[in-house]
């Protein structure tokens, strides 16, 4: 499978969101999205993450969204 990274407007349910390591070197954080909510303009998305906890997440500067899909290699 290979990694198409897209703009956060475009997110789709059971697309990854990616949240940078705070540190270099750190660990990111990584979220298959259930769903997204807009909320006049805001949105966010209901994530649940690697470690199988689930939260409403509202993504900051450090955060994107990659669109899982197969190579066309």
């Amino acid at each position: 499978m290979s990694r198409l990274k897209v703009r956060d407007l475009d997110a789709k349910v059971g697309d990854e969101i990616v949240v940078d390591a705070r540190r270099t070197g750190g660990p990111l954080r990584e979220g298959e999205i259930l769903g997204i909510r807009d909320r006049g303009g805001i949105v966010h998305y209901v994530v649940r993450w690697d470690d199988g906890r689930e939260t409403v997440f509202f993504p900051g500067s450090d955060a994107h969204v990659v669109r899982l899909g197969r190579s066309t290699a």
